[in-house]
């Protein structure tokens, strides 16, 4: 008995109208015969079925084909079999129509297509396919353009909840009409195509549906390598010092080999002309994408034909025979081995081999050079590769290290020499440090631990220190780093820069080839004794070249006497000393540029050295200054309190004004100063535009100054002192408003004294004093005191009980 699981070599395909399109198929076809006999297969009864005429050519009529049949065991013959292949739908194929100007479709009637006006446009059913338009008028079914519908009417056809659209074809034209009510017109449109998610097409006519129709799919089986008779030899030389290989010999009897053809649209293939006009008068170009969409190309882009795919279906194998086969070989010897490589420890060093050309080692003797007391010190690496560790060395001695490989057949010759290298031991923890205080640093002490063997330093040693604010606070590493050579156990090196006046704990660790020691136990506290850091102060520009700069001395001054302070510029590293123990002074530094921004910096020294350098100051630019700023002066430019300069002279003395004895210049108050200014009765508070009108103090019968003062500079100690028994300080009066003014931030303004009211009198118009009469601070006695016309420049003596105009004025240099 033969039983046939599948059918067809090659059959013929009815298209629409009932003609044949050749198709090329395959099947893989197993026998299992009961003896290795000839068999004849019956056809198939299938069930007689009325001739339709199907509108697709996915649906074939029933054909016979003969299939030949190769059993297993057999050799060779064929078996000629006869077959009813029954028709069938080919899962894969979707053929229409589209005309080249509107895109429109119509069903292959003769699967072919008008070449004038048409062109086939063919899918696959694969789930992705050319997108459909819908004209909304005649409900006539195009192809999208690039996804796209060509016109305003016309929209991509509805997808139903079941994902299938429903396109019925005109028996007469067999253009496709999209049709939303499911059913078709059983006279004018009679063939059916469902299409879903929008292009996957299948012929639902009755002839399919009809029992007794066997449908069967073509299947893809790929390509696939068929397996054949292979045998695998034995090496022809053993690198391995086993002597005997075993190898399996396979043999595949194969049962039949079939081939599968289908024509595919390959990504980028052509797929004709739709609408447009390209400069040779053909249409726009399409191609198929990689999504199954056709897509338009450029008028330049050439057209190829759909390639045609082939693969092979794998061989079938009735059997396999497996043979084990022994065989011997001599193993080889192993070569020289690869040059070893060290790695260093304590009174001994870690060596590591690998095998060199030939056969395969079984094992690795290393030897050291030179040898200790007469003796090759020597270790043993089991295997292919590995290492090993050469004990009994000397630390400090240079050592080289070789290796030879062996196995069964033999031992190889000696490798080259390694490097040089020395065993070593790690040092030990160090003893604690000792140190001597500095000018910002701290000079350290140490030791190795007692402990340590000698050899352990036999080498160059490196010694690091670490230092702490406090003993059990974190150590920072300092640059504090010493080499010691060939043996020694001890050195020094110093720690900076630290911060004279603050105590430091210091820690050591040593270092050698083979790691690194513990940090030591703390030392004792040590403190560098130079002078402190200064506090800086202002900055001022004096002029277009110079500045002062202002400094405090530091709480800390060390272990000798502060002599001197020096600030520096940046930029330009210009310097100011001032030669003091104190920096009460401000300290002046010159040779500036004018128009360039400086800050400054100050630091103290003593006989120990120079302290750290304190913070910078705030930026100053050297430059030519106004008055206002501290500059030269004429008269009637504005002050440094804001008021009109009215007098102008070399030094003079104002005992209390910021100037005290290197005054140079008068300033009085502008008018409006006591604009509203709080007044007592019988007083008249200043205007915008006018001085207010005062008694000369709230005490009008007290002497103030035990003698009348009426010189330049005797204004502000008439103002701000008073040395009579007896006297009592003003709350009210022109005394008091003229020493409670502070126009510019200043607090020396003062009542001017008798001339330096005759001063104002030469400049009224320039400060508007034009009237009678101003009160002056100068005392005549214990009632009276001096006063001056500024309309005529009369003067004499009046009542401190009656109320006059009041100016304030000031002294500055």
């Amino acid at each position: 008995m033969v039983v046939v699981s599948c059918v067809s070599s090659s059959l013929s395909v009815a298209n629409a109208t009932g003609g044949v399109a050749s198709k090329s198929l395959s099947v893989a076809v197993s026998a299992v015969p009961t003896s290795a006999t000839s068999t004849t297969v019956p056809a198939k009864n299938v069930k007689t079925v009325k001739p339709v005429k199907p509108k697709n050519k996915n649906v074939a009529g029933a054909i016979t084909v003969n299939v030949p049949v190769t059993a297993a065991g057999s050799t060779g013959a064929s078996i000629t079999t006869s077959v009813v292949v029954l028709p069938v739908e080919i899962t894969g194929l979707i053929s229409v129509c589209a005309n080249k100007s509107t895109s429109l479709l119509r069903d292959t009637a003769d699967n072919s297509c008008s070449t004038s006006s048409e062109v086939k446009v063919e899918w696959l059913d694969t789930g992705i396919s050319p997108k459909i338009c819908v004209n909304n008028n005649n409900r006539e079914m195009a192809l999208a353009q690039d996804g796209k519908c060509a016109t305003k009417n016309s929209a991509i056809a509805d997808v139903t909840a079941n994902k299938q659209i429903l396109a019925c074809t005109d028996a007469k034209t067999g253009v496709l009409r999209y049709q939303a009510s499911g059913v078709c017109g059983t006279k004018t449109e009679p063939v059916t195509w469902l299409l879903k998610d929008q292009g996957v097409a299948r012929n639902v006519s009755d002839a399919v549906k009809t029992d007794g129709i066997q449908i069967i799919s073509l299947v893809n089986f790929g390509t696939t390598n068929a397996p054949s008779n292979s045998v695998t030899t034995s090496p022809a030389i053993n690198t391995s010092p086993v002597t005997s290989t075993t190898t399996t010999i396979a043999t595949a009897v194969p049962n039949a080999t079939t081939t599968t053809t289908v024509a595919l649209h390959a990504s980028g293939s052509f797929a004709g002309y739709f609408g447009g006009t390209c400069p040779d008068g053909s249409g726009t170009p399409w191609y198929w994408g990689s999504d199954g969409t056709a897509r338009a190309g450029g008028c330049s882009a050439a057209a190829s034909i759909a390639p045609i795919i082939t693969t092979a279906t794998p061989t079938a194998v009735s059997a396999i025979t497996t043979t084990a086969v022994t065989t011997t070989v001599a193993p080889v010897s192993p070569g020289t081995p690869a040059t070893p490589t060290v790695v260093r420890g304590s009174n001994q060093i870690t060596v590591s081999v690998t095998a060199g050309t030939g056969g395969t080692p079984a094992s690795y003797t290393v030897s050291a050079s030179p040898q200790v007391s007469g003796v090759t010190r020597t270790c043993t690496v089991i295997g292919a590769s590995g290492s090993c560790i050469v004990t009994g060395l000397i630390d400090g001695t240079e050592y080289t290290f070789t290796a030879s490989a062996t196995n069964s057949s033999g031992t190889s010759s000696e490798s080259i020499a390694s490097i040089s290298i020395y065993p070593m031991t790690v040092p030990g923890t160090p003893q604690p440090t000792t140190g001597i205080a500095g000018n910002s640093r701290v000079t350290l002490s140490f030791a190795a631990n007692s402990g340590d063997a000698a050899t352990t330093y036999a080498k160059s040693t490196q010694w690091n220190a670490f230092y702490s604010t406090a003993i059990d606070g974190t150590y920072s590493s300092s640059a504090c780093v010493a080499i010691t050579g060939y043996g020694l156990t001890s050195g020094s090196c110093t720690v900076s820069p630290l911060t004279n006046g603050t105590p430091y704990f210091f820690k050591i660790k040593a270092l050698n080839s083979s790691g690194t020691s513990s940090l030591s136990s703390a030392s004792s506290s040590v403190t560098p004794n130079g002078p402190g850091t200064p506090t800086i102060g202002i900055a001022t520009v004096v002029s277009a070249t110079s500045v002062t700069v202002a400094c405090t001395a530091p709480s800390y001054e060390g272990d000798a006497t502060i002599t001197s302070y020096t600030a520096t510029s940046s930029p330009g590293g210009k310097t100011g000393i001032l030669n003091s123990p104190t920096c009460s002074s401000a300290i002046t530094v010159i040779g500036l540029t004018s128009g360039t921004v400086y800050k400054f910096s100050v630091k103290a020294t003593s006989s120990i050295g120079t302290s750290a350098a304190s913070a910078f100051s705030n930026s100053v630019t050297p430059a030519t200054l106004t008055c206002a700023q501290g500059g030269t002066c004429i008269v009637g430019n504005t002050g440094p309190g804001g008021g009109l300069v009215f007098y102008v002279a070399s030094d003079f003395t104002s005992t209390g004004s910021d100037c005290n004895t290197t005054c140079k210049y008068l300033e009085a108050a502008p008018v409006g100063w006591g604009n509203g200014i709080s007044v007592i009765t019988g007083e008249t508070t200043g205007t915008s535009t006018a001085d207010p009108i005062l008694f000369w103090c709230s005490n009008t019968t007290t002497l103030r100054n035990a003698t009348t003062k009426t010189a330049i500079g005797d204004g502000r100690p008439n103002t701000a002192t008073g040395t009579e028994a007896g006297w009592a300080t003003c709350t009210s009066g022109a005394m008091y408003q003229a020493e409670l003014y502070a126009g510019g931030g200043k607090t020396d303004w003062h009542m001017p004294s008798f001339n330096e009211l005759g001063q104002m009198f030469n400049q009224k118009t320039l400060i508007s004093t034009n009237l009678c009469c101003y009160t002056a601070s100068t005392e005549v006695g214990a009632t009276l005191n001096k006063h001056f016309n500024m309309a005529d420049g009369g003067s004499g003596w009046v009542f401190k009980s009656g109320a006059y105009y009041l100016r304030p004025i000031r002294a500055f240099g």
